[in-house]
């Protein structure tokens, strides 16, 4: 599987706002452990999780060969997390039969007081486009 973060960069195609970098764990862990314990990252399901549970966890994804973890900058400022995995190794087996080039994916959006019109959209359009930059993720 080809890393995000090894792909062009967002600007060369027409997105400089949303830039994507692979999630260091030992450093970028304190971060992220404030937007998954949140109380509006409910569905991340790590609102009880201690600093070294995060850190343990994306330690974890970064070595497994099938999932990838990624920071992801707005104007330079970090402000969501994104997840790219392999399905044939992290979906619930008998929910469907992953195919060659099938990508899951997930994203958070770190809490705010600010709000910025269409970010979320944003966001998405970016990851998006990354994952199917990559030749090997199906149409």
């Amino acid at each position: 599987m080809t890393a995000l973060a090894d792909l062009r960069p967002l600007s060369s195609r027409g997105s400089a706002d949303f830039t994507l970098r692979t999630l260091d764990p030992l450093t970028d862990c304190e971060l992220v452990h404030a937007w998954v314990t949140h109380p509006r990252a409910e569905h991340w399901m790590m609102r009880d999780a201690t600093l070294t549970d995060v850190e343990r966890t994306y330690m974890a994804l970064a070595a497994s060969g099938h999932h990838e973890a990624f920071l992801g900058l707005y104007k330079g400022v970090p402000s969501f997390l994104v997840e790219r995995y392999d399905p044939a190794y992290t979906s619930p087996t008998g929910l469907f039969e992953p195919r060659s080039g099938d990508v899951g994916m997930r994203f958070l959006i770190a809490p705010s007081e600010v709000r910025v019109p269409g970010f979320t959209r944003g966001v998405l359009t970016a990851v998006l486009r990354e994952l199917f930059a990559d030749p090997l993720t199906a149409p």
